[in-house]
C-alpha cells in the first residue's frame, strides 16, 4: 500500500510525502538528503537515502523588458522561474506565484507575478535580499542589499545594520519598482543598477520574500529555510555565466543482494546499470570477486558482467565488487551480494539397475 512507503527530504527545501513517487521540482539550490522508508505487512522496516545537489540559480543576459510592472512581455519569455511558496488562497486558486530574474544592459529586472488579492493586500510586499559576494555567513555583513515593494508602490530598501537587515533610511536612487493591480491578483517588477548588487558575473545569494505585510517575516520565504538576516542560509547564485563546475566522481551502483535456490547450472547476471555520473560523462566498468568460491566473470568490463553458477549442496555466499570511472576520476566501490541456496527438491541420478522381464506362468 501506498501508506507503506513515506519519503522524507531533507536541504533548503524540506518535506515529507507519502506513496510510490516522490516528486523532484521546485528545489532550492544546495545539498539534499532522500530518504524512502518502508514497512512491510510484518511492520519489518527497511529504509534507504540518497544524496543530491541542486546547483545554483543562474541568472543570465536577456533582451530588456519593458519596465511596466505587467511581466507580460517577450523579455522575460527566457529568463529564469522561481516558484514561490503557496498561501492557502492561492492554492484554492489554482495560481502559484513566481519570480523570473534577468539582466539587461547593466540592470538586475525582477517580475513577480500572481500575488494573492484579498483582505489588506495592498500592504503585503514583494522583493529580495542579495549577498553580493556570495560569502553567506550567520549575520548580515557590509555588502548585503535588499529591495522591496508593497502593493500601494511604497518601496523600501534594506542594509546590514547592527548584523540584521534592516530598512536604510537613505535608498539608492539606481533602482526603482513598480506595482500592476488587476482583479485576478497583482504583479510587481523591479529594476536594479548591477553596481548596487557588486557589479556582474560573480556569485551571491538570494533571499526572496512574497505575500508578507512584515519585512521580517520569514513564512512565505524562498528558500523555505533562508532566514531574514542569515545570507548563509540563503539560496546561492550566480550572475551571468558561472565557470565550468569541477569534475565530480561517479558512482557505483551493483545492484541489490539476492538469494537463489539452485537446480541447475544458471547463468547470473551482474547489473551496474544504475551506476550515473553527474557530470553525464560516460562511464567505464570495472566488476571483480572479492569474497566466495573463484566463479569466472564474462564482461567484467562492462556494465553487466555475468558467471554460471552451479547447485550446490550447503549455501554458499559470493560477493562482487563494481567500480566505475568517468575517463577521470574513480566512483567509490559498491559490492553486491549473491547467495547460493540448495534446491529444495535435488535432482538425483538413479543408481544403475538390472531390470528383470517379468515371467508368467
Amino acid at each position: 500500500a501506498d501508506d507503506a512507503l513515506t519519503w522524507s527530504l531533507q536541504g533548503p527545501t524540506t518535506t515529507l510525502a507519502k506513496g510510490r513517487r516522490f516528486l523532484v521540482r521546485d528545489l532550492a539550490p544546495g545539498a539534499y538528503t532522500l530518504t524512502l522508508l518502508a514497512t512491510d505487512s510484518t511492520g519489518l522496516l527497511g529504509q534507504s537515502s540518497i544524496n543530491f545537489e541542486i546547483l545554483p540559480v543562474i541568472v543570465t543576459d536577456g533582451e530588456a523588458p519593458l519596465f511596466d510592472g505587467l511581466c507580460a512581455d517577450s523579455g522575460y519569455a527566457d529568463a529564469v522561474r522561481i516558484r514561490l511558496p503557496r498561501t492557502a488562497q492561492t492554492n484554492d486558486e489554482a495560481r502559484w506565484p513566481e519570480v523570473r530574474l534577468l539582466h539587461a544592459d547593466g540592470t538586475l529586472y525582477l517580475c513577480f507575478t500572481d500575488q494573492a488579492n484579498g483582505r489588506r493586500a495592498a500592504e503585503r510586499l514583494v522583493g529580495l535580499q542579495i549577498d553580493t559576494d556570495g560569502s553567506g555567513g550567520t549575520s548580515a555583513q557590509s555588502g548585503d542589499i535588499g529591495f522591496f515593494i508593497d502593493g500601494n508602490g511604497i518601496a523600501t530598501q534594506t542594509s546590514a545594520v547592527l548584523n540584521s537587515m534592516a530598512p536604510t533610511s537613505l535608498p539608492s536612487a539606481k533602482w526603482d519598482a513598480l506595482v500592476y493591480p488587476s482583479e485576478a491578483g497583482w504583479s510587481a517588477e523591479l529594476r536594479i543598477d548591477e553596481t548596487l548588487i557588486g557589479g556582474w558575473e560573480h556569485a551571491a545569494r538570494l533571499l526572496i520574500k512574497h505575500e508578507v505585510s512584515d519585512l521580517f517575516d520569514d513564512t512565505l520565504n524562498w528558500p523555505s529555510t533562508g532566514r531574514h538576516s542569515q545570507p548563509g542560509t540563503w539560496a546561492a547564485a550566480y550572475f551571468g555565466t558561472p565557470p565550468a563546475p569541477v569534475n565530480l566522481p561517479p558512482f557505483a551502483d551493483a545492484g541489490s543482494d539476492t538469494q537463489i535456490a539452485l537446480s541447475t547450472p544458471t547463468t547470473i547476471y551482474l547489473d551496474g546499470g544504475g551506476s550515473y555520473d553527474v557530470d553525464d560523462d560516460p562511464l567505464h566498468y570495472e566488476w571483480r570477486q572479492v569474497a566466495g568460491p573463484s566463479v569466472d566473470l564474462t564482461n567484467a568490463g562492462e556494465s553487466v558482467a555475468s558467471f554460471i553458477a552451479n547447485p550446490v549442496n550447503a549455501p554458499i555466499e559470493l560477493r562482487f565488487a563494481l567500480i566505475v570511472d568517468d575517463g577521470t576520476v574513480d566512483s567509490a566501490q559498491d559490492e553486491v551480494l549473491w547467495r547460493l541456496l540448495p534446491s529444495k527438491t535435488q535432482v538425483v541420478d538413479p543408481p544403475d539397475m538390472l531390470y528383470l522381464p517379468l515371467v508368467q506362468r
